[in-house]
């Protein structure tokens, strides 16, 4: 069993998700499985996606688009890690942001959810446009979560609580809490 799920739901991002993929196979925290679940794409992605040979990437397809709820769904259900990190198939991972995570939780069993602060990226030209801080987070609450989009979830929390994604942050706490997770 991997020690880490990577969750990629996909939908016409054939100009990002071998970064995305990319991203993941180079991370310093080696121990992990990629499932990407493509919803249905109308252009290259599930072709590009295809490219890659790694073992640990297992591919799932939806032949129409269902949504995004219904590709990250797929993706949980297929994942066989103690943890899952979400990413979406037009974002990044720094390199060392697994390693990190999964150190930061393996030492703090009583949390259940961690992410990252987001940097947002000109994709015309690969430089870095704004860094989301701490005071952000105050600013905008919630918000820079959904733009950091790495957040990272113990697979107990949707086993214990049979929560499936929403996309909703406030439904993976409540579920993490009826779980018996406390963060």
């Amino acid at each position: 069993m991997p020690k880490i799920t990577v969750a990629i739901p996909s939908y016409n991002h054939e100009k990002y998700i071998a970064h995305a993929i990319r991203s993941v196979l180079e991370q310093t925290f080696q121990d992990f499985e990629i499932v990407i679940t493509d919803d249905g794409s109308s252009d290259e992605t599930l072709q590009v996606i295809r490219e890659f040979t790694d073992p640990r990437i297992r591919i799932y397809c939806n032949e129409k688009n269902c949504g995004a709820s219904a590709a990250m769904n797929n993706c949980i259900q297929q994942a066989k890690g103690e943890y899952i990190a979400i990413l979406n198939s037009d974002d990044l991972f720094s390199p060392d942001k697994l390693e990190k995570q999964v150190d930061f939780l393996d030492k703090n069993p009583e949390i259940g959810a961690v992410f990252g602060y987001a940097q947002i990226i000109d994709d015309t030209k690969g430089h870095t446009l704004a860094q989301a801080s701490s005071n952000d987070a105050k600013a905008v609450g919630i918000d820079i979560a959904k733009k950091a989009k790495t957040l990272k979830i113990e697979k107990v929390v949707f086993d214990r609580g049979g929560y499936l994604y929403t996309g909703k942050i406030k439904a993976i706490a409540d579920s993490a809490r009826e779980g018996g997770l406390n963060f």
